[in-house]
């Protein structure tokens, strides 16, 4: 959406915010396998 927006201030403003919310999800979904991996190797 970010990158479609020709200028409209409003589509910037929605994919950045899309673009925020999908890095935060990812980083949880990151965080949440690292911690299987650790416990399946330590416990």
């Amino acid at each position: 959406m970010w990158m479609m927006a020709g200028g409209n201030a409003e589509n910037v403003k929605k994919g950045k915010g899309t673009l925020l919310w999908a890095s935060i999800g990812l980083v949880i979904i990151k965080l949440r396998i690292s911690n299987l991996i650790v416990d399946n190797i330590f416990g």
